[in-house]
């Protein structure tokens, strides 16, 4: 037979300041996948303002033109705002970490749950216009990681435990 001790202020529950904090454990994998979305982002951002610089987006409102499409315009458009927000929205969550903010873990889910609703609106819009490629593996993708971050974000005792400014 054991003999227990127990402190009549703390609860068995809580997990030692000492043992799970900092930045560090799965918090890593997360980071990297922010800076990645900030890399991928400024590429697509790259990608559209070639198309202005090309005179692409021009010709989308050109009637005489062959590439003359409306539709196509507005979605280069919502594109181009979406993908600033995006960057913008993960380059301030990145200096909440840094930062061990405890808005952080709160701003972080935010952040997974605008690409989502993004991904969404995109898609319908790229159906709407009958382009169609990995769209749905890319949408699965995206809900399946999202719910496994918010997850960790809502859960873990590392994120509880570090954002605590």
């Amino acid at each position: 037979m054991y003999l227990t001790t127990t402190n009549e202020n703390s609860n068995e529950n809580d997990v030692s300041k000492e043992g799970l904090n900092g930045l560090g454990g799965w918090l890593i994998f997360i980071i990297f996948g922010f800076i990645a979305s900030i890399i991928q982002n400024f590429m697509s951002m790259k990608s559209i303002i070639e198309l202005y610089e090309t005179g692409i987006i021009k010709s989308l409102l050109d009637s005489q033109h062959q590439y003359y499409n409306v539709k196509l315009f507005y979605l280069v458009n919502f594109e181009l705002v979406g993908v600033a927000i995006a960057i913008i929205a993960t380059i301030a969550a990145l200096v909440m970490y840094f930062k061990k903010k405890s808005l952080f873990p709160k701003f972080a889910i935010g952040v997974i749950l605008y690409s989502i609703i993004f991904s969404v609106f995109d898609i319908y819009l790229l159906l709407n216009l009958g382009i169609s490629s990995d769209i749905l593996a890319y949408f699965v993708g995206a809900i399946f990681g999202g719910s496994i971050k918010i997850a960790y974000f809502l859960k873990s005792v590392r994120v509880k435990n570090t954002f605590i400014n």
